[in-house]
């Protein structure tokens, strides 16, 4: 017999349910449980396209999305806690905000409170790859406006990011320096790119 039936006594069952329900309910409460309420992560003038989320290591979550509050696609961030309340600027800290299109960002943990961003960069004739590293605070690590990964000939875009288990992160994305779309990887390290 592969299935073994397994008698638990009332009162257990009970008492189980019960120190679940006890422990949940601090998680559940901290957030709106009307489904017609939700929690604003930025409200700013324009559009917010695009989001992406990970864990803080918290209870919360930091989002990063496109933005157009001043015209042209930028990249915000925006922290927010375990009880549904935004951490840093009102409607998000700006991560890229250089001339051109920025677009399809992703994010990762940086294994410390923070994350490491990359995105889509159109700042010079072609799309090109760039990353930044937002601390727990929301403050750029590297040089404002990210650090170029790859500005190689040709389009580069999509770019998607791991945790690279030691802080930083690898990015991978399609490239188009060779005449048709190939797949490139590169490593940044917490302190900056390698």
């Amino acid at each position: 017999m592969l299935f073994h039936s397994l008698r638990v006594p009332s009162r257990s069952l009970t008492l189980a349910a019960l120190a679940l329900a006890l422990l949940a309910f601090p998680a559940a409460a901290a957030w709106p449980n009307d489904p017609t309420v939700n929690v604003p992560v930025s409200t700013a003038a324009g559009n917010q396209i695009e989001p992406s989320a990970v864990s803080d290591g918290a209870g919360g979550m930091i989002v990063v999305w496109g933005d157009s509050r001043l015209g042209t696609s930028d990249i915000y961030a925006q922290r927010i806690s375990a009880s549904g309340t935004a951490l840093w600027t009102s409607n998000g800290v700006a991560v890229c905000t250089a001339t051109g299109e920025q677009g399809n960002p992703v994010l990762v943990s940086d294994g410390s409170g923070g994350v490491v961003i990359a995105w889509g960069d159109a700042r010079s004739a072609t799309s090109d790859i760039y990353v930044q590293r937002l601390n727990s605070n929301g403050v750029a690590q590297w040089t404002t406006n990210g650090v170029a990964l790859c500005t190689a000939t040709g389009e580069q875009s999509h770019p998607k990011i791991t945790a690279d288990g030691t802080g930083g992160a690898i990015a991978v994305w399609d490239d188009n320096r060779n005449g048709n779309t190939d797949i490139y990887a590169r490593r940044v390290s917490s302190r900056s790119e390698e």
